[in-house]
């Protein structure tokens, strides 16, 4: 199997400041870091983020 990427090892979170999302948010960063992923997490508003997602 191919290993992923070096571009693929970075992974970017986007976090509204709402309870549910700021802990699923920390288990996913988690789950990331052990499989070997850097994750970094950003806190912005619901317009923001769904602004990233679309570009």
């Amino acid at each position: 199997m191919a290993a992923d990427a070096a571009s693929c090892q970075n992974v970017r979170m986007g976090v509204v400041n709402w309870t549910d999302v700021i802990a699923t948010s920390a288990m996913t960063q988690v789950l990331l870091d052990g499989l070997g992923y850097k994750t970094k997490q950003t806190s912005a508003s619901q317009q923001i983020i769904f602004a990233g997602i679309r570009d």
